[in-house]
């Protein structure tokens, strides 16, 4: 028998984050157990369909997009009236945004003794930039006190929620799922070579170059601008690299402007978000995750089971992942010359940073299996509503 899961996302594809990146897989890796999910999130262009299929996961789309305090609160009125028109079709509700499960807990006539699921990740509230960090942690924590389970992907959320009095019964620990790795070797890259100049372009470059690229927001809290410097200086000093950046953000225009002005702009590139990785993966050299603690929830492991030499600013998430700190793979939070340096020994011999990253990667790989993440996620589920 299906279970039928109504899950709620302000976020979902096409805008392509860390976040509805993880969200999407998760969804589609759930159908594989017999849970369907239906994705109501918000409709953030009016020329966007209030209903559409991804990855066949149903999703729908409501009015007003959340952008300010007042649309918030006019979306969260909309999905509440949504919810009522249409939860006898659904066993259990997922809220995959803390904030919107604030407003959701406190209207009981809406979930009329449906189970209720959140997730808590303190690291991502507290790298959003989209919120102040202190009181949106607080929030979403107290908020977690009426759900009737709190998923939490690692210990430092854990920790926080027990801090403020969850029970222990109502927290469950699932590490956020790596996908299957993508495989990598010289064929494949001549595939992704060729897939992605066909698409534009743009997704060309020398080939005596060596390409690096990076996942997420265009922001400076995303630490663009100290991946642009670190690897500019390299530019500036003869180095043959490309860079691509891979992702969207408000920083974008202002950013370009710094590129151009430094004239780096021809060899560090924005390239927009995909939500495929596949091919870009295949070609990649190296991938820098300059921000602390942002795109820990797909981008990074992906990354990392796929076997791409990276680096990365160290973060709690990072360390958690490959179970210890390496030297050459891991640079202080906004350290811009720590990352030149480690950039410099890679371009000097490439060797270290792969045999790293490949250590890191079996750990993470026997840690962190994909499919008993699924499994977790579907026996909780299974369990709420039996």
């Amino acid at each position: 028998m299906t279970l039928r899961l109504l899950t709620i996302a302000p976020k979902f594809w096409p805008l392509v984050d860390d976040g509805s990146m993880r969200l999407m897989h998760w969804a589609s890796g759930l159908r594989s157990r017999q849970i369907q999910s239906t994705i109501v999130t918000a409709r953030w262009h009016t020329t966007w369909p209030s209903d559409a299929v991804c990855r066949e996961v149903p999703v729908v789309r409501l009015l007003p997009p959340p952008k300010s305090s007042w649309s918030q609160s006019h979306f969260l009125r909309a999905l509440g009236r949504w919810i009522i028109l249409h939860r006898r079709h659904f066993d259990a509700i997922y809220v995959d945004d803390p904030f919107a499960t604030l407003h959701l807990v406190s209207q009981t006539k809406v979930l009329q003794g449906l189970p209720l699921i959140g997730r808590f990740h303190a690291s991502s509230i507290a790298a959003s930039g989209e919120f102040d960090a202190a009181s949106s942690l607080a929030n979403a924590a107290d908020g977690c006190r009426k759900l009737t389970r709190v998923v939490v992907p690692d210990a430092g959320s854990d920790r926080r929620l027990r801090s403020i009095g969850i029970p222990e019964d109502r927290i469950v620990r699932i590490p956020d799922v790596s996908w299957m790795p993508i495989r990598r070797d010289s064929a494949l890259r001549q595939l992704g070579l060729h897939a992605l100049a066909k698409v534009s372009g743009d997704l060309t470059y020398p080939q005596s170059n060596r390409l690096i690229l990076t996942f997420g927001d265009i922001t400076r809290r995303a630490g663009v601008e100290l991946l642009a410097k670190a690897t500019g200086k390299h530019l500036d000093e003869g180095k043959t690299l490309t860079v691509w950046m891979i992702g969207e953000g408000n920083h974008q225009r202002t950013f370009y402007e710094l590129l151009r002005n430094r004239s780096w702009h021809r060899d560090i590139m924005m390239q927009g978000a995909f939500d495929s990785i596949e091919e870009l993966l295949q070609v990649a050299d190296l991938c820098i995750f300059p921000g602390e603690g942002c795109s820990t929830q797909y981008y990074f492991p992906t990354v990392l089971a796929s076997g791409v030499p990276w680096m990365s600013a160290s973060s709690s998430d990072v360390k958690s992942a490959v179970g210890q700190e390496y030297d050459a793979l891991m640079f202080p939070a906004g350290d811009t010359q720590g990352l030149y340096e480690r950039i410099d020994r890679w371009i000097q011999s490439p060797s270290e940073v792969e045999e790293q990253s490949e250590k890191a990667r079996a750990y993470f790989l026997q840690q962190f299996p994909t499919e008993q993440s699924l499994e977790r996620w579907s026996l909780l589920l299974k369990s709420l509503v039996a």
